[in-house]
């Protein structure tokens, strides 16, 4: 995969977003659709990419992105200084709860046999 399963355009026009840039857009997609790929164990076909994909992609890109401006932080303290930060598995469990109401219903995250 070259480039990820969206573009700005479609983050802007058809998901609404606002939070990311169109410089940092491509680079965000292409991470979500990474990680889309491997929740769903290699099952979207790339040629007909639906848009219940692409919303999830656009969901996913801004998790990633909160993440990237976050420095990692998920809490920080001034008094006695307390800095916590998320490991990778939050950061996925956040993403995997972004896509999940796009992709719920594909089969897409489906784990089990015989589907």
């Amino acid at each position: 995969m070259l480039a990820g399963y969206t573009d700005y355009g479609f983050y802007k026009d058809r998901y609404l977003g606002q939070i990311i840039t169109e410089p940092a857009f491509s680079a965000l997609s292409l991470k979500a659709s990474y990680f889309i790929d491997m929740v769903t164990f290699h099952r979207i076909d790339h040629e007909s990419v639906t848009d219940d994909v692409k919303m999830a992609v656009c969901a996913a890109a801004e998790v990633i992105l909160k993440h990237e401006e976050s420095s990692g932080k998920s809490s920080e303290s001034v008094g006695k200084l307390s800095i916590t930060y998320d490991t990778r598995k939050t950061e996925e469990k956040k993403m995997y709860a972004a896509i999940q109401p796009y992709l719920a219903h594909t089969g897409l995250l489906y784990r089990g046999v015989g589907k």
